[in-house]
């Protein structure tokens, strides 16, 4: 180590670093290991053979789930039914703001509501503006 190399917060001696071309965690996560959501997406859209009105149907398993939860909040399967309801609910809500076109109404609310922002001293006032927008 030479006298005049600095060492403290954010420069470890050169003895203790990484050697260049090597990991700082060499047994970290394996190539090719896929996480929960991938293993999920996989599994959902792997096919199974359903009977259905007497006729043998090949679905998605995630279609397969839909169609079981619906069935059965059908079925008189009250926690099933406020499943679909709250889903379709946040499904319906998305899709309609997502095609309502902005009116001028719209555009003047959020320049009034950016005005106060911009004009507010501190997270305080800003949280209050939020307040008063939603009130």
């Amino acid at each position: 180590m030479n006298a005049d190399d600095p060492v403290g917060y954010g420069r470890p001696p050169k003895a203790t670093q990484f050697k260049k071309g090597k990991s700082g965690n060499p047994k970290g996560r394996p190539k090719g290991s896929r996480n929960l959501h991938t293993l999920m997406d996989e599994e959902l859209q792997q096919r199974i053979q359903l009977s259905e009105g007497g006729k043998v149907r090949s679905l998605r398993k995630g279609e397969a789930l839909v169609k079981s939860v619906v069935n059965k909040g059908i079925g008189g399967d009250i926690r099933a039914a406020s499943k679909v309801l709250d889903i379709a609910a946040i499904q319906g809500s998305v899709a309609a703001v997502m095609q309502a076109p902005m009116t001028a109404e719209d555009w003047e609310a959020i320049a009034e509501f950016m005005d106060r922002v911009r004009s507010a001293p501190s997270v305080d006032a800003v949280i209050e503006a939020l307040k008063e927008t939603d009130a």
